[in-house]
């Protein structure tokens, strides 16, 4: 098994945390915007990506208010463009990582389904039930 970590090292991403990983034969860090296709596109092409397991994402709700555009070209234009050149490559299996934030507030300690609604409450949520829905699409 070998792994590719794309990351563009935005806020909430430090270079140190790849150290220890620095020296690991099956493991290679890619500095990239999930955003530019030419950049995935270049990461896949370089190191022969098979499967793809999304977990980029802009996540702090509160600065999502601030930054709204930030935060839908990450979460929904990065997985659109994680989509595509999946769908370019053949790539058959995709595991897409969002957060029970879509569905709203929970209140009472509930555990959500896949099947509920969303009701996003915040830019944020909204970014991440948007990109669920380009998945389904897929």
């Amino acid at each position: 098994v070998f792994f590719v970590c794309f990351d563009n090292l935005s806020e909430g991403s430090n270079r140190a945390n790849f150290e220890p990983i620095a020296y690991a034969k099956n493991i290679v860090f890619v500095e990239g915007d999930v955003s530019s296709e030419v950049a995935v596109r270049g990461a896949m092409e370089t190191h022969g990506v098979d499967t793809v397991m999304h977990l980029a994402a802009q996540t702090h709700v509160d600065r999502s208010f601030a930054k709204p555009v930030e935060f839908s070209q990450a979460n929904v234009m990065g997985t659109a463009v994680l989509l595509k050149v999946s769908r370019d490559f053949g790539i058959r299996r995709f595991l897409h990582v969002s957060t029970d934030e879509v569905y709203g507030e929970n209140v009472g300690g509930r555990v959500f389904q896949e099947s509920d609604p969303f009701l996003p409450g915040n830019p944020y949520s909204a970014s991440k039930a948007a990109a669920e829905c380009l998945v389904h699409g897929y």
